[in-house]
């Protein structure tokens, strides 16, 4: 995660109910502020999409093009986007939700391989173990349909795999894997992570936890809040599944990743639906300074301050 999404996110942390009519604002390249939206509304859900795109457009235009190969150079050496743009709704945020499984791989991916203490939480997620445990540290992480993973390390690219969409190799010698801990009860087979993303974790999941599908534990980004429904559901069932090693949620093990992702989801809807195009991100991102300032008294924003983007 960018160092600005990072600073957008805490600051708005520090920003109480008595402060949400504070405004973000975008400075344009003329240097005149374009108030967009209230910090109330945003709260609310009501997320503009301006602010979206500013913030977070060109971090998805090059998780789209590096790990998801959907936008490319023609031959003119312009910009193509490959995402598929759909109206019947159900059909397009069913095409929209396996997207953004795979944008979920890829953040934990790039998130592990950038930090140390992040490889060790899902690694030690990935493998089931008890502890965060420095071993780790030999091991890198690989998302198996990933166009990173095609080109340097294409005997690992699997996208047909079903059973992981993360997998850990260890730095030195690619071709050993990292394990499933001792105690498991699936030890010493190949450790990894299945991802999934949905706002109707019971309609899209029902079927897996039903037939207990996946043998690695199952990391699930509940963007309606619904994992507990799930978890009513494995009891209801009297299924054999550990909820602390088998299903997981997403949200809990890194809020910020979830929070991400969500912002995407924003943005990739509408380039489903034709809302907004790819030119339009590329010209926002451009047109505008991409800074995060408050302009605040005394560093803590008033009802008439300006959060500027």
């Amino acid at each position: 995660m960018s160092n600005d999404h990072i600073n957008i996110t805490r600051f708005l942390q520090g920003i109480n109910s008595a402060q949400d009519e504070a405004v973000f604002a975008i400075k344009t390249a003329s240097g005149d502020f374009k108030i967009v939206q209230t910090v109330k509304d945003w709260r609310k859900g009501q997320k503009s999409t301006e602010i979206l795109a500013l913030e977070f457009g060109t971090s998805l235009i090059d998780l789209l093009h590096h790990e998801l190969n959907l936008v490319s150079l023609d031959e003119k050496g312009l910009l193509r986007l490959g995402v598929l743009v759909i109206n019947d709704e159900v059909n397009a945020h069913r095409y929209g939700m396996r997207l953004m499984g795979s944008i979920a791989e890829a953040l934990i991916v790039r998130g592990c391989n950038d930090g140390v203490l992040t490889n060790r939480i899902w690694a030690k997620y990935a493998s089931r173990s008890l502890t965060y445990t420095n071993r780790f540290d030999r091991y890198k992480s690989i998302g198996t349909g990933l166009r990173s993973t095609e080109l340097y390390h294409p005997t690992k690219y699997n996208p047909g795999d079903t059973q992981r969409d993360i997998i850990w190799v260890k730095k030195e010698d690619i071709i050993s894997q990292l394990l499933m801990a001792k105690h498991s009860k699936f030890r010493d087979i190949t450790a990894g992570l299945q991802i999934k993303v949905s706002n109707d974790g019971l309609s899209y999941l029902r079927e897996d936890l039903l037939t207990d599908r996946y043998e690695v534990p199952l990391v699930y980004f509940d963007f309606n809040n619904d994992y507990h429904r799930l978890l009513d559901f494995i009891h209801k069932q009297k299924l054999g599944i550990d909820l602390e090693t088998d299903f997981l949620r997403g949200r809990d093990i890194d809020s910020a990743m979830h929070d991400e992702l969500k912002y995407y989801w924003s943005l990739l809807s509408d380039l489903i639906r034709g809302k907004i195009t790819l030119d339009y991100l590329l010209r926002i991102t451009t047109d505008n300074h991409p800074i995060t300032e408050a302009l605040s008294r005394a560093g803590h924003p008033t009802s008439s301050d300006i959060i500027v983007l």
